[in-house]
């Protein structure tokens, strides 16, 4: 359990930019679009980026969550919840250092905080995996929505 953590908080990153790196390309879509007064494409473009930034980050702390919950072999389950906290959460705020003033990294590091929370309580209320899948893409598509509202000045006409 303990090697797997070791692992997988190493390989999150590498993992991370080579599977979201080819959506980064549409940050010059939606400038794109925006400067031609494509304002409905922009829009597609940035909900697309960021549901993919979204859903790559929450997936992550949920499979580390289920894959830890459901490996642990002691009974007291306060270190099997701090060793996933840390294996799924540190990474993420490691990648966000270097841009922590920028609001869509504040905002997916928040979204992946309060989706563990989220995982905690649904797996001590005995809910099954599935409903964890729900909140999920319910977490994805609220924070897709918090970030159009606080972009909002860019994507309207004036």
């Amino acid at each position: 359990m303990i090697a797997w953590g070791l692992v997988a908080a190493a390989l999150m990153p590498v993992a991370y930019y080579a599977l979201v790196k080819p959506f980064m390309l549409l940050e010059k879509k939606i400038v794109h679009s925006l400067d031609n007064g494509q304002r409905e494409a922009a829009v597609a473009w940035a909900a697309l980026y960021w549901t993919v930034a979204y859903f790559f980050a929450l997936g992550w702390v949920l499979i580390v969550f289920r894959v830890s919950w459901n490996n642990s072999t002691i009974d007291n389950e306060i270190p099997i919840l701090l060793w996933a906290y840390s294996i799924a959460l540190l990474p993420l705020r490691f990648m966000a250092q270097p841009e922590r003033l920028n609001l869509h990294t504040f905002l997916t590091v928040f979204a992946a905080h309060t989706s563990y929370l989220g995982f905690l309580v649904f797996n001590q209320a005995g809910l099954a995996f599935g409903a964890a899948v729900l909140l999920l893409v319910f977490m994805c598509v609220l924070f897709v929505v918090l970030e159009f509202s606080l972009h909002a000045s860019l994507f309207i006409d004036e």
